[in-house]
């Protein structure tokens, strides 16, 4: 998946409140297509259950 404006931060606050609770995030493609600071946020709240990364993230609290 080529990173681009189109599919910047896709998986973001407002796709992760959509998701029922305990989802698990499997991201093997692009760093870039998540909000790294959505993500830790709902994983947080317990949104995200469980969250595998193939891909360069810089997460920062």
């Amino acid at each position: 998946m080529s990173l681009t404006p189109a599919n910047l931060k896709v998986f973001n606050d407002a796709t992760f409140v959509k998701m029922k609770k305990g989802v698990r995030i499997i991201n093997v493609a692009r760093g870039g297509v998540i909000d790294e600071v959505a993500l830790l946020r709902d994983h947080d709240s317990d949104i995200i259950a469980q969250r595998a990364l193939d891909v360069g993230m810089s997460f920062t609290r």
